[in-house]
């Protein structure tokens, strides 16, 4: 039973090989590596349909990202009302658990509606609709 995982044939193949070939190989190898983690990274923010399209399109510079095209977005503001008056009237990690609930919640209904998570802005949340991939109603699907 072989567990080496294709390890000792790259081992054979690149014994035959010269060592600048075998030093570019490896350093192909260890950018794949970084670049591999640096995509699951990007993907915990950013929907993967966006990472996918930027990969697809291979995108090369900011001028180029998605295509730049003007579009009609939805933008959506939330907070919790009287957040600060009610914070200085329960424990700290109360606070913590009210919060941790409350922005799981939000970013729930964003992503199941088709938006994109923008930014956390202490109690609030800003998300957007139609960008930068196309949802039908977006404004519907925003307010819903």
């Amino acid at each position: 039973e072989d567990r080496s995982d294709g390890r000792d044939a790259f081992l054979q193949a690149t014994a035959l090989m010269s060592p600048p070939v075998v030093s570019e190989l490896r350093e192909m190898h260890l950018t794949f590596g970084a670049m591999h983690g640096a995509l699951v990274g990007f993907s915990k923010y950013v929907p993967t349909v966006v990472v996918m399209q930027l990969l697809a399109e291979r995108v090369g510079s900011a001028v180029g990202l998605l295509g730049m095209r003007p579009v009609v977005v939805t933008v959506m503001f939330v907070d919790i009302e009287g957040f600060t008056r009610m914070c200085e009237q329960i424990a700290p990690d109360a606070v913590v658990e009210l919060l941790n609930e409350y922005l799981t919640h939000v970013c729930g209904c964003v992503v199941t509606s088709s938006g994109t998570v923008d930014k956390f802005i202490g109690d609030a949340v800003m998300a957007f609709w139609n960008a930068p991939q196309a949802v039908p109603n977006h404004a519907r699907r925003g307010c819903g």
